[in-house]
């Protein structure tokens, strides 16, 4: 079970970096340099013309509450709008709502061992 279920994240995650142009095409913007507080945890942004996408893992073993600091130089460097995005995890087709404003944060929940993908639309 343990295998199947990892072998199925794994052919999401591979689906993804195959479909969405974002990963294939787009712009990185590494956020831990602003959020070096975090060490088991890695965060960063992916953004092509229109298409965004918000990158988080967990890679420690419990559960945390990340409040991820994206800072302005993100905003100027990808061109993202200050404002509301509607989301979905491409891993687990969750919504949420994203708050995006220079030098604000972003609230993510992760499991222990867990990541999202978020899809982020203005």
């Amino acid at each position: 079970d343990r295998d199947n279920a990892l072998s199925r994240y794994y052919q999401r995650v591979l689906n993804i970096a195959r479909q969405e142009k974002a990963v294939a095409q787009g712009l990185m913007f590494d956020l831990m340099y602003v959020n070096g507080h975090y060490h088991r945890q890695y965060a960063f942004i992916r953004k092509a013309a229109d298409e965004m996408l918000l990158v988080v893992a967990n890679f420690d073993d419990v559960p945390v509450m990340l409040d991820l600091t994206v800072p302005a130089h993100a905003f100027d460097y990808l061109q993202i709008e200050e404002g509301s995005y509607a989301c979905t995890d491409l891993l687990t087709s969750a919504s949420s709502t994203v708050v995006m404003k220079r030098d604000g944060q972003v609230r993510i929940k992760l499991e222990g061992r867990g990541s999202t993908v978020l899809k982020m639309k203005k």
